[in-house]
């Protein structure tokens, strides 16, 4: 059940992110729009909150640059 959360969370967030007209305003909005809800309540969330202690830091626009 995980892999299917996981798999339609990305495949979302990719329409998503397609269709999004403003740059994602902090790190998690960022895990959001790349890897999915799945994704990022099972693995980018609590790695990175554990690692860095927060999520909503303000993003560098160096850090997000679709192409």
């Amino acid at each position: 059940m995980m892999q299917i959360t996981c798999l339609t969370g990305l495949i979302d967030a990719k329409v998503a992110n397609t269709m999004a007209t403003a740059k994602p305003k902090n790190f998690d909005e960022w895990i959001l729009r790349t890897q999915g809800e799945g994704i990022a309540n099972l693995f980018m969330r609590p790695y990175n909150f554990k690692v860095m202690q927060h999520l909503r830091k303000p993003l560098s626009s160096a850090v997000y640059d679709p192409l």
